[in-house]
């Protein structure tokens, strides 16, 4: 029997102590989380929160992990904020509707 053969089997109890732990797998991201409109930073990829007043305000939007300043072009966009608009109209109207309708006439 070789040396590398008595240290192999002298020291095989005490391998499992010595492996190498492996990594807790990385946690899911939870599905029960709200979605958070908005895009990732195209130079950081940090999730940026958009609203729709915001988009519609006409004001830079600004990263806040690198600080980039994100501007729309109303020009190029201009059927894509209309259709942004009536969405934001509409969703207030369903608003208005579901206080009316709840006792007490939401007043």
């Amino acid at each position: 029997m070789s040396i590398i053969e008595i240290l192999k089997k002298t020291f095989a109890p005490f391998r499992k102590l010595f492996r190498k732990k492996e990594p807790p797998a990385p946690e899911q991201p939870s599905t029960a989380s709200p979605f958070k409109p908005g895009l990732d930073c195209p130079r950081c990829k940090f999730r940026i929160e958009i609203s729709i007043p915001m988009l519609l305000s006409g004001n830079p939007i600004f990263c806040p992990q690198c600080y980039l300043k994100i501007t729309v072009d109303r020009e190029g966009s201009k059927e894509t904020l209309d259709a942004v608009h009536e969405l934001d109209s509409a969703l207030k109207r369903a608003e208005q509707m579901k206080r009316d309708a709840q006792p007490g006439g939401g007043t």
